[in-house]
């Protein structure tokens, strides 16, 4: 028997890609016609095409390891149907692909009649070879005509694994039938192949490289090596074929599956003829790759193929000894079964019924199949499938994976690094013991990390994930999830829609995503952002970073001190206790500082701020704010805008900066400055210090002895109760520059509550004019004598005005009103 049978015949490609009978997945018409031959036959289809026929190959390959004459019997008759349709000049005018598609049926002729003259069937199929050599080198004869040839080469220039296709169905025919002529053909065409050949294995197709394709040739060029081990470039072939594989390995997942990613032609855009998409090619993957390790005796590739065929295979049960060789292999029957495998790496299926399976000792593989199961899977790393129905499945010792499959499943990771997935209905997931990894797939799922450092993703549905002890990672995925992170520091996502996340104990990142989320950091130094939609986010205990993310958010910092920015929207932010620094971003936002000392910056828009207990520093930012010191020695900004800034009870400092500010000092001894624009400062209660700054403004001293500051413009300075001070100058006189229209008018003046009027210089330097009338505003003016001649002329600069105040000068009965510096 020779080498290609051999290799053909291994465990693996024999138990799996020729493990049935031909005759129960053949589509052989009673005629012989294959396929879309047989539709083609019976006026179902506009072509036919001669490579359909190769399926022989399939059936006698078949039929050799099986020791199933009919499937021989039923290759045969393929053949039969297909040399029937032969012209005279060997071609088989009117296929479609004519080149290509009798490259195809030559190669199959040629291996098969091989394959069959190398058995123990080849005394009683001799006459029968015999009488095939003669239409088989017809037909490759009609390969190699010059006019046929040149077309080839052209139509299959795109195609690399083609060029495998004609080498090696052309030089099997030689091997077959003696006719030397057709290596030389043989071998143009193989180097041509070998000369595509990129430098990171890459076998070109169709303008790129294709996962499927890539192993099909390499099918053709290790039959190449195994019936010419003695060809000059068989050794360039054996190269190409070790880089292509490596190629490959790096398009297989480490599940098994293959990566169809950039493929040019499988499963992308290409159709079949029958009008479905190119599906991969998982036959010939498993065959090359397995065919490759049997040459070379290499078990990592061998196991690779293994690795592919149980991807795409695993579902038939009748495959399951074969996927899995070497150790125990268990089917359950119908009824409810009792299966305990005992030590060993096995491989266990329940069939139907409501199963106890216990996989004990080893590495071993569980499928409860149909029905309520319940699998062990014991002592070593095993995998667990559920499949449909409600099942309850328990890891137990060692790194296992577990797959709930259908129905709402109970997973039990227990010891070990474990992998979980519930896969479809609303399942419960807990992984116990370990670091493990929780999916809950869809449906509405509990998901338990337990102990150690879990990631626990909800997928869909509204799920319940709770990290437990260690360091976890939660993500919600799709649906309305709640999280809790539990002991240790945890990072929380909750993903889409309305979520609601616990960071428990421990330094927790925690992000809503989007969707209205409630955000809770609990204990330790928590990272709260609530991401998109309108979200609640509570620090809780410790020194929490909180970020309300878009929309309009609700913050508190609780105890600790926190940093709370609300993002955009319209923002509530509560510091609590604890020194908190609180930053409303964009919109118009309320900022509330709670106890402690606290900072407020209401930033962009329209804001409210409060400062609660303590003393602490408020800047309203830009637009029109709200200021409130409430209680403790507070510091106010009004930054950009109009605003109002109230320094309630304490000794406070109020700055309205630019426009046009209203500022309350309320009880205690005050501090204002109106900044740029026509500012309203009222004192109230306490003794107070007020400066006006640019603009025309009010000062308003309230009850207790206050000092007020005009500045520039004209400025309205009101006493109140207490003995006042009007500051007119100090080092240097103030409302000295634009006449009338920078001025100070002074009311409330009361000589008997202690008044004082504050003058830069000495008595000589000013005159006093009594019934002065500025339009509304009348009293006895106060002028800087500016010529120096002790009376009032036109010219002198207006100080201020004391509106309706009695007539008095500067003379020694009121000079004690006069403070001059």
């Amino acid at each position: 028997m020779n080498t290609d049978f051999l290799h053909e015949s291994t465990d693996l490609v024999a138990n799996i890609i020729h493990a049935r009978p031909w005759n129960t997945y053949n589509s052989m018409a009673a005629s012989g016609a294959v396929g879309i031959n047989a539709d083609w036959e019976n006026n179902q289809a506009e072509s036919w095409y001669i490579e359909a026929q190769r399926q022989s190959e399939e059936a006698i390959i078949s039929g050799l390891i099986n020791e199933d004459q009919a499937a021989i019997e039923a290759g045969l008759k393929m053949l039969d149907w297909g040399f029937a349709q032969q012209s005279a000049d060997g071609g088989f005018e009117g296929t479609g692909d004519a080149f290509h598609s009798t490259a195809l049926f030559v190669h199959a002729v040629a291996r098969s009649l091989l394959l069959i003259e190398g058995s123990s069937y080849s005394q009683q199929y001799a006459d029968v070879i015999e009488a095939y050599k003669e239409k088989l080198t017809d037909a490759a004869a009609w390969m190699i005509q010059p006019e046929v040839w040149e077309t080839g080469i052209s139509h299959n220039e795109p195609y690399t694994h083609r060029r495998y296709v004609v080498a090696t169905a052309l030089g099997l025919t030689n091997q077959l039938t003696g006719n030397s002529e057709l290596m030389d053909y043989a071998r143009q065409y193989l180097a041509d192949g070998l000369a595509l050949q990129q430098s990171d294995g890459v076998n070109p197709e169709l303008g790129g490289y294709d996962s499927s394709y890539q192993m099909v040739g390499v099918v053709y060029a290790a039959q190449w090596v195994s019936y010419f081990p003695e060809e000059a470039l068989t050794a360039e072939v054996i190269e190409m074929i070790d880089k292509a594989i490596a190629w490959q390995q790096t398009r297989i997942l480490p599940n098994g599956e293959i990566s169809i990613e950039g493929n040019t032609r499988t499963s992308g855009e290409e159709i079949l003829r029958s009008g479905e998409v190119k599906d991969i090619n998982n036959r010939e993957i498993i065959r090359g790759l397995a065919y490759w390790a049997s040459v070379t005796e290499d078990e990592v590739l061998e196991e690779s193929a293994y690795n592919v065929a149980r991807f795409y295979y695993s579902d038939d049960l009748s495959l399951m000894p074969a996927l899995y060789p070497g150790d125990d292999v268990f089917f359950g029957t119908d009824a409810q079964d009792y299966i305990t495998s005992g030590d060993g790496n096995d491989l266990i299926n329940g069939g139907r019924g409501n199963d106890l399976i216990n996989g004990d000792a080893g590495d071993d593989t569980l499928y409860g199949g149909e029905g309520n199961e319940t699998l062990k899977g014991g002592l070593g790393n095993d995998i667990l499938n559920g499949g449909e129905d409600y099942d309850s499945l328990y890891g137990n010792e060692g790194d296992d994976f577990i797959n709930g499959g259908g129905g709402n499943d109970l997973l039990n990771g227990h010891a070990g690094n474990d992998t979980l997935n519930g896969d479809n209905g609303g399942d419960t997931l807990n992984g116990s013991l370990g670091n493990d990894i929780l999916d809950g797939g869809e449906g509405h799922d509990i998901l338990n990390g337990g102990e150690g450092n879990d990631s626990v993703n909800g997928g869909g549905g509204h799920d319940l994930l709770n990290g437990h002890a260690g360091d976890d990672t939660l993500n919600g995925g799709n649906g309305k999830d709640t999280l809790q992170g539990g002991l240790g520091s945890d990072i929380l996502d909750g993903g889409d829609d309305h979520d609601i996340l616990y960071g428990g104990e421990g330094n927790d990142s925690v992000n809503g995503g989007a969707g209205n989320d409630l955000l809770n950091g609990d204990v330790g130094d928590d990272t709260l952002n609530g991401d998109n939609g309108k979200d609640t986010l509570q620090g809780g205990l410790g020194n929490d970073i909180l970020d309300g993310g878009d929309d309009h958010d609700i913050l508190y910092g609780g105890e600790g001190n926190d940093s709370v920015n609300g993002g955009a929207g319209n923002d509530l932010l509560n510091g609590d206790a604890g020194h908190d620094f609180l930053y409303g971003g964009k919109g118009d936002d309320q900022l509330q500082s709670g106890r402690d000392n606290d900072t407020l910056y209401g930033s962009d828009g329209h804001d409210t701020l409060g400062s609660g207990e303590g003393d602490d520093f408020l800047n309203g930012g830009g637009g029109h704010d709200l200021l409130n010191g409430d209680a403790g020695d507070d510091t106010l900004q009004g930054d950009k805008g109009e605003d109002t800034l109230k320094g309630g009870v304490g000794s406070d400092i109020l700055d309205g900066g630019d426009d046009h500010d209203s500022l309350y000092g309320g009880e205690g001894d005050d501090f204002f400055n109106g900044g740029a624009g026509n500012d309203l400062l009222n004192g109230d209660a306490g003794d107070d210090t007020m400066y006006g700054g640019k603009g025309d403004d009010q000062l308003r001293s309230g009850i207790g002895n206050d000092m007020l500051y005009g500045g520039e413009g004209i400025d309205t300075l009101t006493g109140g109760a207490g003995a006042d001070k009007f500051v007119l100058g100090d080092i240097t006189v103030y409302y000295n520059t634009n006449g009338d229209s920078d001025y100070a008018l002074i009311s409330d003046f009361k000589v008997s509550e202690g008044d004082e009027i504050h003058l830069e210089g000495d008595a000589s330097d000013y005159v006093v004019q009594a019934y002065v009338e500025l339009g509304s505003n009348k009293g006895t003016g106060i002028y800087r004598d500016t010529n120096n001649n002790g009376i009032y002329e036109t010219g002198d600069e207006l100080i201020a005005l004391l509106n309706g105040s009695e007539d008095f000068h500067l003379e020694e009965i009121y000079m004690d009103i006069f403070i001059f510096n």
